[in-house]
């Protein structure tokens, strides 16, 4: 979807003009959105330990997590 919106703006002009592309800092853009930027990464990674962990214990072969 990047790519495709990437090539949108080309094809309408809207390519930067500046000498050297801006770069951000997370914290930066965080700041500027008032909000932290979810690493989606850890996200998923979390949910897919929580769902194999909740599989092992459905069909007993594994009690809690810690085991």
């Amino acid at each position: 979807a990047a790519g495709i919106f990437a090539s949108n703006l080309e094809q309408y002009g809207t390519d930067s003009t500046a000498d050297e592309r801006p770069t951000y800092e997370r914290t930066h853009l965080e700041s500027i959105m008032n909000r932290p930027i979810v690493d989606s990464d850890a996200v998923y990674s979390s949910l897919q330990r929580e769902s194999l962990h909740a599989s092992l214990r459905s069909l007993g072969v594994k009690r809690s997590m810690d085991e």
